[in-house]
Formats: structure tokens, sequence, C-alpha cells
């Protein structure tokens, strides 16, 4: 019987990834995130990133488990996570935030979106100010009662959980659903995973 050798595909010249590509391969945490948005901010500057074709209802699955349904992509989102406001910017709806936290500091541009409230612990009157179609929080038992008078408000509001690198790639998707972005957000998804 005749054995085969497999050259594993690392072994082959042409198929190792170049050095640029391992570096990158390496970086992970909220550098890499900062780096894929830097991407897709250059990527909208240079026209990247358009709306995709609006479907009859946009929709997500939070991670309490509720089903958030918009009627229309959202005008004004009030965003209490840093991760989810750089994860907006980054699939280019971060001229639709219109509240963060005062720890939402990146990109820069967040800095000039006013402070409505801290992530955990609701303020909720700074919050209905701003008059989002939208709110993103984090799934705390702090928040449990002021998300339901939100949602009592008929204001649609997402809990996101942002605990770890993987919920990276997932709420990109959600929040590309969410706001009519789903192509630049599977871009970005590609480019943090590598794929």
């Amino acid at each position: 019987m005749a054995r085969q050798t497999v050259t594993a595909a690392a072994d082959r010249p042409s198929d190792r990834p170049s050095p640029l590509r391992q570096r990158a391969a390496s970086i992970s945490g909220p550098l890499r995130l900062r780096l894929v948005a830097f991407a897709a901010a250059l990527s909208l500057a240079c026209g990247g990133a358009a709306r995709d074709a609006i479907p009859a209802a946009l929709s997500a699955v939070d991670d309490r488990g509720d089903t958030v349904v918009l009627a229309a992509p959202p005008t004004r989102i009030v965003s209490l996570s840093p991760a989810t406001t750089e994860l907006l910017f980054a699939i280019g709806a971060g001229p639709l935030v219109v509240g963060r936290t005062p720890y939402d500091d990146w990109p820069a541009e967040a800095l000039e979106v006013p402070v409505v409230s801290e992530g955990i612990g609701l303020s909720l009157e700074s919050i209905v100010a701003a008059r989002p179609d939208l709110v993103l929080v984090y799934p705390s038992s702090a928040n449990t009662s002021g998300v339901e008078r939100l949602r009592a408000l008929g204001i649609p509001t997402f809990q996101a959980r942002t605990d770890r690198t993987e919920d990276v790639t997932r709420l990109a998707r959600a929040l590309g659903g969410l706001t009519a972005r789903g192509a630049p957000a599977g871009w970005l998804v590609r480019v943090y995973t590598g794929g």
C-alpha cells in the first residue's frame, strides 16, 4: 500500500499567511476592535458602508431572549455600553447615536454625543429626553425596571451582553440587522474573525 504524504497548508510557501496577517491574527480584544473600527471608518470615508435595502421590519433577539422589532431603521439611538457604541460607529451607524455613558469615549466622534446615563442604573428622564427610537443597554438586574419602563413608554430597548470577545461578532450582526447595516456588519465580522 502506497503511503501518501500530505503537506500541511501552512507548510506550503504560497499558503503561508503574510507576516502582516500573522501579526493581525495575534491582536485581540479592545485593540483589535479599535483597529477594525478604524478600517470601517476608513471604508466609510471612501463611500463604503451604505444601508441595506430596508426590510418590512427589523428585528433581533437580545441577550435576555426578548425579540426587539422595529418598523423602520432607528434614527436616534441611545447606546449605554462602550462596546455597542464602538460597534455602531464601526458599522456606519455612529451618526445615529444621540446618547451615551461617560465611559463611551471611542471613537473620538463619540465624545461629541451627550452623556445621558451611566450604563448600570438607568437615568430614565435623560434617556427619554434624548427622544430615542432604540436604546441599547447591558442586561443587568439593576437595569431591569428601567428597561421595563422604557418599553412601557414604547421605546424599543435591546439588552446586549458585552462581557467576552466572542460577543463582538454576535452583536455586530444584531446591530447591523436592527440598523439596516447588515452588509457593513458582515464585513466587520469577517475582518474581526480573519475570515
